[in-house]
């Protein structure tokens, strides 16, 4: 944190020293701002490269293809935690890269509700058409997708989605992890 306070000090003598030359001490600030800048950018991160994760999830030989895989920090729960939806191709990615340790990680596959069809709302039954045409449209694309996700549905045991159980345990490393995860059945 030196480096940049010392960085900041150089700015603030460069802007105010009246006996350079203007042109001189603008050259000289732009790049002392530069040289800030990079030096922030090299500090802030001093605790050590985060990792970014990603992987396939299976029960048993199944792959699970919608739901969601979290990464809790095993040893500091303050950390910010991560996570991810599972594709239709039975992958994720954790989008926030994570910070090198142990994690706990949790599987959550949601049973799909069975229910009426549509919604019984249609905001248009009074004559705008458009509006009608799409929220009927709206409500085909939505019971195409229950219908595909009770078609696809896999069950994940419950303790996998309770991160107290501590099912799935694995280590983050800084850069690229490939964490395949593959629960019983």
């Amino acid at each position: 944190m030196g480096n940049v306070r010392d960085s900041i000090s150089i700015i603030v003598f460069l802007r105010g020293s009246e006996t350079m030359h203007k042109w001189t001490r603008n050259i000289l600030g732009t790049v002392a701002i530069a040289v800030a800048l990079v030096a922030m950018t090299l500090f802030s991160g001093c605790s050590g490269k985060k990792g970014k994760v990603s992987g396939k999830v299976k029960v048993g030989d199944k792959p699970v293809k919608f739901g969601t895989v979290a990464f809790l920090n095993a040893s500091d729960s303050s950390k910010t935690p991560g996570a991810g939806t599972i594709t239709k191709e039975g992958t994720y990615t954790i989008e926030t890269p994570l910070e090198p340790g142990k994690y706990i990680i949790t599987v959550s596959c949601p049973k799909p509700v069975e229910g009426p069809k549509g919604s019984g709302f249609n905001p248009a039954s009074k004559g705008d058409k458009g509006m009608k045409d799409k929220v009927g449209k709206q409500e085909k694309e939505m019971e195409k997708d229950k219908e595909w996700q009770a078609a696809n549905y896999v069950e994940i045991p419950a303790d996998y989605s309770n991160p107290d159980k501590k099912k799935i345990v694995k280590e983050v490393a800084s850069g690229d992890n490939t964490i395949d995860i593959t629960i019983k059945e």
